[in-house]
């Protein structure tokens, strides 16, 4: 970053990065760990997405909403 140069990594899936780039899993997670900010899309495997759910951690938040009503006369 101090040299004014960004990446942009994407994937698909850890079987992406394992069958196409011979990562094995573990380095694969390695990779992913790597990462100071992560966007998520989708996730079909419920492994990896327990995976990725564990990576992210918690927080807690506090949230209002208001529901509105209009008229249709």
């Amino acid at each position: 970053r101090s040299a004014g140069i960004h990446a942009i990594c994407a994937f698909q899936s850890f079987n992406q990065l394992e069958g196409t780039c011979g990562y094995s899993h573990k380095q694969a997670e390695n990779l992913l760990d790597m990462f100071g900010t992560k966007v998520i899309l989708s996730v079909s495997d419920s492994n990896i997405a327990k995976q990725l759910s564990d990576s992210l951690g918690t927080y807690s938040a506090r949230t209002t909403s208001c529901l509105l009503y209009t008229s249709d006369a």
